[in-house]
């Protein structure tokens, strides 16, 4: 299964992260504001969370959104 994961640079976001790495058969995409590193996840950066944010690109083969 295909996981967006918003926020995983936060408090709760990096600790989702964490769990979701322990399960082989999940895949994580993270989204971030600036890049930080997020263990075992591709990584997304948008540069505002606005409503002329593309979301396309990380919304793409996802089967879940976390936000």
């Amino acid at each position: 299964m295909n996981i967006l994961l918003t926020g995983a640079s936060g408090f709760l976001g990096s600790r989702l992260a964490k769990v979701v790495n322990t399960k082989p058969f999940l895949s994580l995409t993270a989204v971030v504001r600036s890049y930080v590193a997020v263990p075992a996840a591709d990584i997304v950066e948008v540069q505002g969370l606005d409503a002329y944010t593309d979301w396309s690109e990380a919304l793409a083969n996802q089967q879940l959104v976390i936000h």
